[in-house]
């Protein structure tokens, strides 16, 4: 999954040159299925997690313990780099055809299947309400619930990782799970 070579682990500053190879060690499960959880496929989400690390190996002389746990910081730039990826993915625009070239170069026609598809992705959805509802949510909404949740930080630590006071870490968590229960109402098939 994961390629450096030793290399790529030497350090001329005063950090261990082991010093990554631990962060990958410890965080590289944690921070992948963080990575996940926002929809991206397995590909895309080892190419996130390799561009994490080297960004950690790239920043690792301005991580100070005396200001953030060393989660925090690792997270920080996980959840940074992930935020990054999102908007270049909005910003991108996709073609697609519904026309095809066979190999002689004639276009023919495809049949839309696209209720198809429709019917397949409705069932999914409903097989995972929550975890759809969870992808619905604002980004940081999502990277908050997931960060608790999942990751077991504590309020303080994900304060400190978006850079905001405890009380409107809890607020937004707080908000969060309303939200949240609303969604899952809303699609509840007997809302009696």
């Amino acid at each position: 999954m994961l390629f450096f070579d030793e290399e790529t682990l030497t350090s001329e500053s005063g950090v261990p040159e082991d010093f990554l190879k631990q962060i990958i060690n410890d965080y590289t499960k944690m921070l992948y299925n963080f990575i996940r959880r926002f929809g991206f496929s397995d590909e895309e989400t080892e190419d996130i997690l390799q561009e994490v690390f080297v960004k950690v190996w790239k920043y690792k002389d301005s991580f100070d313990e005396t200001k953030s746990a060393l989660k925090t910081w690792v997270f920080t730039i996980t959840k940074n780099t992930v935020y990054d990826t999102l908007r270049k993915k909005k910003n991108r625009t996709v073609v697609y055809s519904l026309d095809t070239v066979d190999d002689d170069g004639i276009t023919h026609d495809v049949e839309d299947s696209s209720k198809d598809v429709l019917v397949i992705l409705e069932k999914e959805l409903q097989n995972k309400d929550i975890l759809s509802a969870i992808d619905s949510l604002q980004e940081n909404e999502k990277t908050i619930l997931l960060l608790h949740f999942e990751e077991d930080m504590t309020f303080n630590e994900i304060g400190l990782l978006f850079n905001v006071s405890l009380n409107t870490v809890k607020s937004t968590y707080r908000r969060t799970l309303l939200k949240l229960k609303s969604i899952l109402l809303e699609r509840a098939p007997n809302k009696g």
